[in-house]
């Protein structure tokens, strides 16, 4: 089955899968299969952390939203609608039989959506531009600190 977006693969996943592989080959071929699987590189889970699906629906919700009244309740709740849609569709989007579900990644993608929102401000978001990018630095550096910490 093919995935609709990456799922990072944890420590925990390139273990399970070595061995699954492992698994299916003799004796002689175990160690080349053992050195297949490799857990992700820091930047690329970074990038797979990024819910680019719900990021264009914020982007084609603000068009909406910049005409209505009340505006900035309703921009509140279409990020509070996104944040957990994005929770939600990382989990469906990653699903694989032969893992576990990726409840930290879906998580990380709510983390990675919301500074994101925070840090292109807008409009909506009235906040200092030194904030913005402390709030991103944090996420960068917290997700895969909280992954080793979590993820086991």
């Amino acid at each position: 089955m093919r995935l609709s977006r990456p799922r990072v693969i944890t420590e925990r996943d390139a273990i399970k899968l070595t061995a699954k592989r492992a698994e299916s080959f003799g004796d002689e071929v175990r160690a080349a299969a053992a050195d297949e699987v490799k857990q992700d590189p820091f930047v690329e889970k970074i990038i797979k952390y990024i819910p680019g699906e719900i990021v264009f629906a914020y982007e084609a919700g603000i068009g909406i939203v910049s005409g209505l009244p009340n505006k900035n309740s309703v921009h509140l709740a279409w990020v509070g609608v996104l944040a957990v849609l994005s929770y939600f569709w990382t989990l469906a989007a990653t699903k694989r039989e032969d893992l576990k579900p990726a409840h930290f990644q879906a998580f990380a993608a709510v983390l990675a959506f919301l500074a994101w929102v925070y840090a292109i401000g807008g409009e909506f978001i009235n906040r200092p531009q030194g904030y913005a990018s402390l709030a991103l630095i944090a996420v960068t550096l917290l997700i895969p600190l909280a992954e080793k910490m979590i993820v086991k």
